[in-house]
C-alpha cells in the first residue's frame, strides 16, 4: 500500500513543478485542505465496504480510490510542511 502511495504521489506532484500548476499556490486557503480529504478518507472508509457488499463497487476498485486519496493527503502534507 505504501509503494502505490508513493507512486500516486510521484504522479500527481513533481518537486519541482507544483507551485507551476497548482492554482492556490502561496494561498492560506490550500492549509485547511488536507483536514478536508481526511474526511473524504474517512467516508470511503465507512462507504466502500457497504458498496462493495452490495456489488456496487469492486474491493480493488475500493482499496485503489482510498490509496489515491492517501496520496493526496501526504502530497498536501508535505507541501504545507515545505512552506511552513
Amino acid at each position: 500500500m505504501e509503494r502505490l502511495i508513493t507512486a500516486l504521489t510521484a504522479a500527481l506532484v513533481s518537486e519541482n513543478s507544483w507551485r507551476a500548476r497548482c492554482p492556490i499556490a502561496g494561498s492560506k486557503l490550500r492549509w485547511p485542505l488536507p483536514a478536508c480529504v481526511e474526511r473524504e478518507i474517512a467516508m470511503r472508509r465507512q462507504v466502500y465496504p457497504r458498496q462493495v457488499g452490495q456489488g456496487k463497487m469492486k474491493q480493488a476498485t475500493a482499496d485503489l480510490q482510498i490509496a489515491a486519496m492517501e496520496a493526496v493527503l501526504l502530497t498536501l502534507t508535505k507541501m504545507r510542511d515545505a512552506n511552513g
